[in-house]
């Protein structure tokens, strides 16, 4: 009886010690199983300039295109692996701007990223009509096609010769032969002209013909009844300052034709 007893008591043991193993195993199976799965982190950054009413579309590595609208934070819906990559393209342009990216790829990522840029500017083309005294004003388009913007034309103040962007694109400057002023605008971020505040500046006879210098400090302007070269400073503001009107030769050139500043800003 006493055998019998002791083998009883050791099958039980045996029995606790076998279910005590079975959870040990699952809650062993369990405990691996969360410390084997890989973090994941979001990709993303800002967009800039983008125009009211257009739209911009991005992907990351090749994936599917994220429309954006508006300007702000944004990200991507996919996330990455730890120690993954990116690289973020324009998929699709806005109808009217060119959006470039910056800080548009990386590898071993380690954190969520959200320093992809996207900025959008607007490019344009200005076209003087010295007929109708009219500055037209068109979209330019990454494809080269051309749209013209809400407002398609400002009214100049006379008859125009020349029409110059300085170095930022900013402003421009439109001489008028038969008034003998440059007429002056800024350019707003959608491309339209705006007058400046004072909206012209004296020039000498006839003025035709304009260069701006590449470091944006200094417009020049060819004056073909004058027989001379009128030299303006660019303010902070893009508002002309008249430096000097200036011979271009002895006895003097008879009709300006050519302005070009060379790539220092040094000599005209």
């Amino acid at each position: 009886m006493k055998i019998k007893s002791l083998s009883l008591n050791y099958r039980y043991a045996l029995l606790l010690t076998a279910a005590a193993g079975i959870v040990g195993a699952l809650l062993s199976g369990c405990g691996s199983s969360n410390t084997s799965s890989s973090p994941t982190f979001s990709v993303g950054g800002t967009v800039t300039g983008l125009a009211s009413g257009s739209q911009v579309s991005l992907a990351d590595n090749n994936g599917p295109p994220l429309a954006l609208s508006a300007n702000g934070v944004f990200t991507f819906p996919a996330a990455i692996a730890q120690n993954g990559a990116y690289s973020v393209t324009v998929t699709t342009q806005p109808a009217k701007q060119v959006c470039t990216v910056t800080n548009a790829s990386g590898s071993n990522v380690q954190a969520n990223v959200s320093s992809v840029g996207v900025s959008c500017v607007t490019h344009n083309l200005y076209v003087g009509d010295s007929g109708a005294a009219k500055i037209y004003q068109f979209a330019l388009a990454s494809n080269g096609t051309l749209a013209p913007l809400t407002a398609p034309s400002v009214t100049a103040p006379g008859n125009i010769g020349q029409v110059i962007l300085d170095n930022t694109g900013s402003y421009l400057y439109a001489t008028i032969p038969n008034l003998n002023e440059v007429a002056q605008y800024s350019v707003a971020p959608d491309g339209s002209l705006t007058a400046m505040a004072t909206p012209i500046i004296p020039a000498s006879t006839a003025p035709y013909e304009e260069a701006a210098s590449p470091d944006g400090k200094w417009l020049f302007v060819g004056d073909q009844g004058g027989f001379s070269v009128d030299s303006y400073a660019i303010g902070t503001s893009g508002a002309l300052t008249h430096v000097g009107t200036y011979s271009c030769g002895n006895p003097g050139c008879s009709n300006v034709q050519g302005l070009a500043v060379d790539a220092t800003s040094s000599h005209l």
